[in-house]
């Protein structure tokens, strides 16, 4: 599994104490706004396309894989 956020790798780096403290799940797999600034893609992930699930609250950031795309409400 990855963390894709739109967000710095700090926000990344204070989620993942939160939900994955021991690296278990995500270990160091972060893709941030540094590497990916305006669009989500998978291009940046080392995976088969079709058997990724995209669990995002915004669709718009997913221009080119939204077949993948599992849209959740927001989180607050």
């Amino acid at each position: 599994m990855h963390v894709y956020t739109m967000g710095l790798f700090t926000y990344a780096q204070t989620v993942l104490k939160l939900i994955d403290p021991d690296k278990v799940y995500f270990g160091d797999r972060v893709i941030t706004s540094k590497e990916s600034p305006s669009k989500k893609t998978l291009e940046l992930v080392v995976a088969d396309k079709q058997s990724v699930v995209i669990v995002d609250d915004t669709s718009d950031v997913w221009p080119h894989d939204k077949s993948n795309l599992l849209q959740i409400t927001k989180y607050e």
